[in-house]
């Protein structure tokens, strides 16, 4: 079982008053975690290399990417989230260390 991933808590948390007045942080949006990961520059295929592209997101799709551009598209943008998740989520463990 994998441990579950420390998102890093609201971004941009707003506060409000509680029931009885007391101050609360509502919870809801994007995470640190989400936040990191779009502010993450994708490089292109060519520049990680094929074969790292094809670790985070399986074999390239069959066809050219002129011949076959939706599901090259596809597979780009699933290579891509997935090395934005794996950075944001050495962000946030740096982010832990520093502390």
């Amino acid at each position: 079982m994998s441990t579950p991933i420390d998102d890093g808590g609201q971004a941009f948390p707003t506060h409000g008053n509680g029931m009885f007045g007391e101050p609360v942080t509502l919870r809801s949006g994007m995470t640190l975690r989400d936040w990191f990961a779009g502010k993450e520059q994708c490089p292109t295929a060519e520049e990680i290399g094929l074969s790292c592209a094809e670790a985070l997101a399986g074999k390239h799709p069959t066809g050219e990417p002129d011949t076959n551009p939706i599901e090259w598209m596809q597979w780009d943008c699933e290579w891509c989230a997935k090395l934005r998740y794996m950075r944001a989520d050495a962000m946030l463990k740096a982010r832990g260390c520093a502390s």
